[in-house]
This record gives C-alpha cells, structure tokens and sequence, in this order.
C-alpha cells in the first residue's frame, strides 16, 4: 500500500493512496508527474561554475539545459531510478542518453514479452553489473538500428532546439 507520511506546518499528513477517491488520486498523479517534469525545467539563467561563471546563457542554451533536465526525469519515471543531485554519477551527452532510453526501453519490452524481471541499478536487490551486461547485449546485436534512432531523436531535438529567434520576441 502507498501511504504519504509528513508534518506539514505542524499538521501530520497520513495519506493511504488507495483510500482516496478516484479523482483525488488522478489529481495527485498528473500533479506530481507534471510539478516533477517542471522542476527538471529549473535553470539558471547564468553560469554558475568554471570559466563562464556569472555570464547570461543564450536562449537556445537555457532551452537545451530545461531539454535535457525534462528529459532526464522522464527516463527516471521509466526506469524508476532517481539520484539526489551531487550523487557523483557523470553526466550523459545527449547522445548517451538517448542511446541510454532506447536500450532501455528495448529491454522492458523484452521483459515484459516475456515474463522476466529486469535487474535494478540502484536500491535493496539492484545488480547494476548484470543491467550494464544487458544494456551492452542488446546494443551490440541492434546497434544499427539503435544509433539510427539515437541521430533520429538528435536532429528532432536540434529542431525543437531552433527557436531562440522566436524566443527573442518575448523579451
């Protein structure tokens, strides 16, 4: 059972999820999925670390930054994985991630066709050298056909990506 357990403002929230009408938890779903995908929106406007530190970042820059932050949590909500910020793990090119989802998304078909529990990266019984193996598998005999989806998906998002002169009419 999903329960929400908090002390919010000197109030104790005890939540069942199951008991809530349909609605509520419809709400509480399509809330949460879309406040969650907004946060991975949250940029800032200017650089904050290395050799570019305090300048303005181009609109097409703050687009591709929201592009990826968005992109990352809906992988998150796929694979139910989620790492705090500053866990240590490299960030992934936007390649990576791409190649990254689609891997994955082959072998949750793959699982779910057949019945069969994929292993966890991370969490109690996570074998995140058994999932690499996996993910290593299955991209070595689809290759092609992945790094095919991979330039797909890239050039869709370099298009998306084009638009900071119609951003630049907002202000």
């Amino acid at each position: 059972m999903i329960t929400f357990n908090a002390n919010i403002a000197g109030v104790p929230c005890n939540v069942a999820f199951a008991d809530l009408p349909d609605e509520s938890q419809r709400f509480v779903i399509e809330y949460g999925i879309k406040q969650y995908l907004n946060d991975g929106a949250a940029v800032s406007l200017v650089f904050t670390t290395k050799e570019r530190k305090g300048e303005k970042k181009t609109d097409a820059e703050i687009l591709a930054e929201k592009q990826d932050g968005v992109t990352e949590r809906l992988e998150n909500l796929r694979t139910g994985e989620f790492t705090r910020r500053g866990s240590g793990a490299p960030k992934m090119t936007p390649e990576e991630k791409e190649r990254y989802s689609i891997v994955q998304a082959r072998l949750d078909a793959m699982a779910k066709a057949t019945g069969k529990t994929l292993p966890k990266k991370t969490g109690k019984d996570a074998n995140p050298e058994l999932l690499a193996k996996l993910h290593e598998a299955m991209y070595t005999k689809h290759k092609d056909a992945i790094d095919k989806e991979v330039a797909r998906r890239l050039k869709a998002n370099e298009k998306a990506e084009d638009v900071s002169d119609i951003l630049e009419m907002l202000g």
